[in-house]
């Protein structure tokens, strides 16, 4: 659509300016929703700015919950693996810590402390990785309380195992002096064993050195067995007390007989290196009943250790699963933004409609402004044409009064002519009654001049006519007296009748020469 300005050309032969603005644009011809439909145009900007706002709002309101449920859930999901992780290394460390090793029983603390902290957070809410989550939702509240009641009975199992720790590593250490004294009491059993082969001694005493080489093997064999053993079998700690006391009889046995200098060097070195062991052993029995109740618990923790580990698998798999679930919102987040794209939309063609119209309008005005200009125009040319006559001194000529621009000029000059129509009938009836009385005077100073010299010629004839005639006489000059002061009156008269009509032609010409230096401009 197209509009334009232009500026008349005002008077003959004069300069004419004209200016023009167009501008394209299209309107869309989609109708409004019925919601908008009969609505000011404010109204329905209003409308759509809150609808959009409130699109707007609601994305990102969506956006920042989705994000913080990604975030919690990416927590729940590393904090799950780290847990399957310490689900290993609770097995292994266990494993370990029922050897006595001083190492295992640190890590088998440190990641009992830590499933624990983890599995508090993922039940009750807390800081993990440094991200703030809440407990965890009810999607995965199964795998939780399964993996609760796995690991009820591992924590168990694991602070029993904590609690024995000083036994446990007693053990170790027990059965490592018994491992180390082994070698050198085997070697001086069989010494013994051999002495007494060759010195002759009665096959008691040989069979006696003989068994106390088999004991030897058999309470390292024992001891070992206790402190690898998944669990500690009653069996073997019999065996481990009865093969020491044995042991310990058959040695005070041989050295009460009768035996050599070797024989006796012999006996009182395996004496001295049993003390050693025997002590070892008797710590070991001391200590057996919570030795075997930290077995077995250790024993529990890494059988079930598979099964812990699967219940943070799946509580992992439940956590993913709530991440696949993020497409509800992906979907739902599209569907919002394409309907705040369309109330863009929307809001765009009523301002292009809104636009259209103004310039629709403004187009009209133009048609309908030229259309008075033209009018105004023939107007001012019409009153000029009818005021040429009367600048020529023709007071019978009458200017068009219209409801144009010159209405109000047309009638105040028709007024004007008027004045002077009746000051020109006054002065021309001034003037015809100067000449009349002139006229009278002419005649009443001629019929004088004859009387005169009719009085002149009779002077003679009588004093007393002559008196009279000269009384007469001067009756007679104090009339023209009159009648000169009269028609000097009616001449001042005319006088100013002449310059009052000199003055409104002045006028008119004047007023003439406005209004073309008006309609130039």
């Amino acid at each position: 659509m197209a509009f334009s300005f232009k500026l008349p050309s005002i008077g003959q032969g004069g300069s004419s300016a004209q200016m023009t603005v167009s501008t394209e644009m299209s309107a869309s011809k989609t109708p409004l929703p019925g919601f908008l439909a009969g609505q000011p145009v404010v109204q329905q900007m209003k409308i759509l700015g809150g609808i959009f706002v409130a699109l707007l709002l609601l994305i990102a309101g969506i956006v920042f919950h989705d994000s913080r449920e990604s975030t919690h859930n990416t927590a729940y999901i590393a904090a799950s693996g780290e847990m399957r992780m310490l689900s290993q290394r609770l097995a292994k460390a266990s494993s370990l810590a029922l050897q006595g090793n001083v190492v295992a029983f640190g890590q088998l603390k440190e990641s009992r402390e830590t499933f624990g902290k983890l599995f508090d957070q993922l039940s009750s809410g807390g800081e993990i990785g440094g991200v703030s989550v809440p407990a965890s939702p009810d999607s995965v509240r199964p795998q939780l309380e399964a993996l609760g009641q796995r690991w009820e009975t591992t924590d168990k199992d694991a602070d029993t195992v904590i609690a024995q720790e000083a036994n446990l590593v007693a053990l170790g250490k027990n059965v490592a002096t018994i491992d180390s004294k082994n070698s050198a009491m085997l070697e001086l059993t069989e010494q013994l064993a051999t002495l007494k082969l060759q010195a002759g001694a009665s096959s008691r005493e040989i069979a006696s050195s003989s068994q106390l080489v088999m004991l030897t093997q058999r309470i390292a064999k024992n001891a070992s067995a206790l402190l690898v053993g998944d669990e500690i079998s009653p069996e073997v700690a019999f065996l481990l007390g009865k093969d020491t006391n044995a042991f310990r009889d058959i040695l005070g046995g041989l050295s009460k007989g009768g035996n050599d200098a070797d024989s006796r060097a012999k006996l009182d070195s395996l004496e001295a290196a049993f003390k050693e062991y025997q002590g070892a052993v008797s710590s070991i029995l001391g200590n057996m009943q919570p030795l075997v109740l930290s077995k077995q618990a250790g024993s529990r923790i890494f059988r079930e250790s598979e099964d812990l580990l699967k219940a943070t698998d799946d509580l992992a798999r439940g956590y993913q699963q709530g991440l696949t679930e993020r497409g509800i919102y992906v979907i739902l987040l599209i569907a919002l933004t394409l309907l705040a794209l369309a109330t863009l939309v929307l809001l765009a063609k009523v301002y292009l409609d809104d636009t259209g119209r103004r310039a629709a309008d403004a187009e009209e005005q133009r048609h309908a402004s030229e259309q008075t200009n033209r009018e105004n125009q023939d107007a001012i040319l019409r009153l000029m044409n009818e005021l040429g006559d009367l600048a020529d001194g023709d007071l019978t000529v009458t200017a068009t009064v219209s409801e144009n621009i010159t209405g109000a000029i047309a009638d105040s000059i028709n007024y004007t002519i008027e004045e002077l129509r009746v000051l020109v009938g006054r002065i021309n009836d001034a003037a015809n009654r100067v000449t009349a009385a002139t006229e009278i005077a002419r005649q009443t100073s001629a019929e004088l001049l004859d009387a005169a010299e009719r009085q002149s010629s009779e002077i003679q004839e009588a004093g007393q006519s002559a008196l009279a005639m000269a009384r007469s006489m001067s009756e007679v000059s104090d009339n023209a007296s009159e009648s000169a002061q009269v028609a000097r009156q009616s001449l001042q008269a005319a006088e100013k009748g002449t310059l009052a009509v000199q003055d409104s032609i002045k006028g008119m010409n004047e007023i003439r020469n406005q209004i073309q230096e008006t309609s130039k401009r």
